[in-house]
């Protein structure tokens, strides 16, 4: 299902088929199932690609925490420490649509 948000259009898998045009809906992604590109790297076209700037870096464990800002929102992804991207670069999110779930938001 494509659903129009405030970063864009997005392709989900709904949890029901309730859904009617305009009803409002919730999406919910893994940090862990958003893959993370500076804009130099080659990406094969996909659905589900958005682009912004990284605010935040931490480096927790195992894993690289980043807060990247999209279009004034902010969204967190946790990436393997071999994705080292600095802050202020300019990114590439991409998140495949089997990962992504709509839920109506009374739900």
């Amino acid at each position: 299902m494509k659903i129009n948000t405030s970063i864009g259009n997005v392709i989900g898998k709904l949890l029901k088929n309730d859904f009617k045009i305009g009803d409002d809906v919730m999406l919910f992604i893994r940090v862990n199932k958003i893959d993370i590109y500076t804009t130099t790297q080659y990406i094969k076209e996909k659905d589900n690609i958005f682009k912004g700037k990284v605010k935040v870096k931490s480096f927790v464990g195992e894993n690289i925490i980043y807060i990247i800002e999209i279009d004034g929102q902010e969204l967190r992804v946790h990436a393997p420490v071999n994705v080292n991207i600095e802050g202020g670069t300019d990114v590439l999110l991409t998140v495949d649509p089997a990962s992504l779930v709509i839920f109506k938001e009374s739900e």
